[in-house]
């Protein structure tokens, strides 16, 4: 029966190689320690309910270590944090009411914005706040100080 298992370990190595995941390689350990369980005993309802056991016991112990020590470890940066660090430009002019939007080009994307004060085409402006839909935005300087910061 251990070549059954060693199939099986073979088939989770290449579906690890193609699609590595959290549970392939569980499932991988397990069938390799069921494996070697096999070439000892031939009990197929023992291999089996072993491999299941040694599956839940690593996954749960390996997800305990990610939260627990990975985790922790990482800064997790959204795509909002990535767009108030950029800077954009007026395309249509923004007045300084709340309900008077105007159009900021960052990157290649427009978006909605407004401001606490006025703002003209070809001002270059840097967002503060993402409020739904919209961006609050603060001038930084003219279109000709652009001209010269390319």
């Amino acid at each position: 029966m251990w070549q059954v298992w060693l199939l099986i370990v073979i088939i989770l190595l290449i579906t690890i190689h193609r699609h590595p995941s959290f549970f392939s390689f569980c499932y991988f350990f397990s069938a390799c320690l069921t494996c070697l369980l096999a070439l000892l005993i031939s009990n197929l309802l023992l291999e089996t309910f072993f491999f299941f056991s040694c599956s839940i016991i690593f996954s749960t112990l390996c997800h305990h270590f990610t939260l627990r020590y990975i985790s922790r470890h990482l800064s997790l940066i959204s795509s909002s944090d990535l767009l108030l660090a950029k800077r954009g430009i007026v395309i249509h002019p923004i007045s300084s009411s709340p309900f008077n939007l105007g159009l900021v080009k960052i990157k290649n994307e427009i978006w909605l914005a407004h401001s606490e004060t006025p703002l003209t085409n070809g001002t270059v402006v840097k967002p503060i706040a993402i409020q739904g839909i919209r961006l609050l935005v603060m001038p930084i300087s003219t279109s000709n100080q652009l001209k010269k910061m390319t």
